[in-house]
């Protein structure tokens, strides 16, 4: 497996609670079903490790942009503890 200056760059690196584990290519079919498949979009997705252990796929704009730092379970927590609400 040949392995670019991107992904060895990228592997290792954190990002917020995420520490990047692998590339993943993934085409996505388009909403309207196609049968010319070299049509399909290509989109670069890293493999991630919370600081908790959970597993995350984050697509590759949104760790250049810095809009997703940790996986699902540790966002929801952070959002949750926001918002602080009393029921009483």
């Amino acid at each position: 497996m040949d392995i670019s200056m991107v992904e060895l760059k990228r592997i290792k690196q954190r990002i917020g609670s995420l520490e990047v584990i692998e590339r993943v290519i993934w085409s996505s079919p388009p909403i309207s079903y196609c049968w010319d498949w070299s049509s399909l979009p290509i989109s670069y997705y890293w493999v991630c490790r919370c600081d908790c252990g959970n597993m995350r796929m984050v697509e590759e704009k949104r760790l250049d942009e810095g809009t997703i730092t940790m996986c699902v379970g540790c966002d929801m927590k952070k959002k949750m503890g926001k918002l602080n609400v009393n029921f009483h």
